[in-house]
């Protein structure tokens, strides 16, 4: 948790640069499988209303079909397709400078459901010109939380190393 906190303090310090410096600066978030520590580990800054606009936790599959309002019968969830088509909705409609997006799946496998996935976290960045992506892959046998910890710092560490470059 203090890594999520630490993470979270430096982007932003990032966004009160960019802030200052009447750059973009305003962002929304789409979470899926770390159930919105993403959000959290930022909202809990003080003046982090300055910059965050919005967060959402998208779990089940029925609820980012309704967000993305299209059938997502042939898109994986946990891809990259999903991560950037969540990513660039969420900035259209929050109305964001720039949007983060996190799917993945956290597992652990079970006897009963395995995936070749668990583990693996796809992040889509929309900034005003594109959409950005990453891909990140972790032990496959940690924990449910140990991943979604992961994940959460991974995604902000990634939009702060995106948005300083």
């Amino acid at each position: 948790m203090e890594q999520l906190e630490e993470s979270a303090k430096r982007l932003h310090k990032i966004l009160e640069h960019l802030k200052t410096h009447k750059k973009p600066h305003r962002f929304s978030v789409v979470e899926t499988s770390t159930g919105g520590q993403i959000a959290e580990g930022f909202t809990s800054l003080s003046g982090a209303s300055r910059h965050f606009m919005d967060g959402r936790i998208l779990y089940s599959q029925e609820a980012q079909r309704q967000f993305l309002g299209c059938d997502l019968s042939t898109d994986s969830s946990v891809s990259q397709t999903r991560a950037q088509h969540l990513a660039e909705a969420m900035r259209k409609q929050s109305g964001a400078d720039w949007a983060l997006a996190e799917t993945g799946m956290a597992g652990p496998p079970t006897s009963e459901r395995r995936s070749k996935k668990n583990g693996q976290c796809h992040l889509g960045l929309a900034l005003s010109s594109e959409v950005r992506y990453k891909c990140l892959e972790f032990n496959p046998f940690l924990t449910r939380k140990e991943h979604q910890l992961l994940f959460a710092i991974e995604a902000l560490n990634w939009a702060e190393y995106v948005l300083q470059n």
